[in-house]
């Protein structure tokens, strides 16, 4: 049965940081870096430079800020588990009926940086500690499921296209898609982006949009989305 566990972590955000500076990224490392509201100037250290170039700044950066933010630290955990405790209903059982399959327990940990990470393997997920003061009621709702759902579609893609057939690169950015298409139409209220801020999905937005509304199960807009992908037309 899906739920959540929420936890927070100095460790396993420092962590999160170090791969996702480390990494190629459509945003770029000053895009992903002004995004998690974090040093430009480490973050391009943690990508070009060696841990002796970084490790002991990052550290007392995130002793820093982990102490100063404990008490919202605190009190956003308990926010999350409550607010989950009392809608997860709402949400859940639609993701159950749209995925069709029994979808597990995500650990999730409440990050003081970084803004949301997904699992394409596994249920090892992050989104932001302070989501809830952001603007929109449910935006941090929204942010989480965008997570869960990416993550779903990823591994849902994987098991219709090995790696060769397309790409991690390719499958992320049709789960990017479908997170954003399946959100906007399933709960349209969330409407809090236009655009997900990556061109190369937003241009598909449109298409999936139209497909998604055939309502033909999430394994065939799987397929029709992945077909132009191969050169065939949706």
């Amino acid at each position: 049965m899906m739920q959540f566990e929420f936890t927070i972590s100095k460790d396993k955000e420092k962590q999160i940081l170090i791969d996702l500076f480390q990494e190629d990224d459509p945003l770029g490392i000053d895009g992903r870096s002004r995004q998690c509201a974090f040093s430009v100037e480490l973050a391009r250290k943690i990508n070009g430079g060696k841990p002796a170039d970084w490790q002991t700044e990052l550290d007392a950066l995130l002793d820093g800020v982990y102490e100063q933010n404990a008490d919202k630290l605190k009190a956003a955990l308990s926010f999350f588990k409550n607010y989950w405790k009392e809608n997860e209903s709402r949400f859940f059982e639609r993701l159950h009926q749209i995925f069709q399959h029994e979808i597990p327990t995500y650990h999730v940990l409440l990050s003081h940086f970084v803004a949301g990470t997904s699992d394409w393997h596994g249920v090892d997920i992050c989104t932001n500690a302070y989501s809830p003061a952001w603007k929109g009621t449910d935006c941090h709702a929204y942010f989480l499921l965008f997570e869960v759902i990416l993550s779903q579609a990823f591994m849902m893609i994987r098991t219709l296209k090995n790696e060769n057939e397309l790409p991690d690169v390719k499958v992320w950015a049709l789960s990017e898609l479908t997170a954003f298409t399946l959100l906007h139409h399933e709960w349209p209220a969330f409407g809090y982006l236009e655009k997900t801020g990556y061109d190369a999905v937003d241009e598909m937005i449109p298409d999936a949009r139209r497909l998604y509304r055939k309502n033909k199960g999430m394994r065939v807009f799987l397929e029709d989305i992945m077909r132009p992908q191969s050169g065939s037309p949706a």
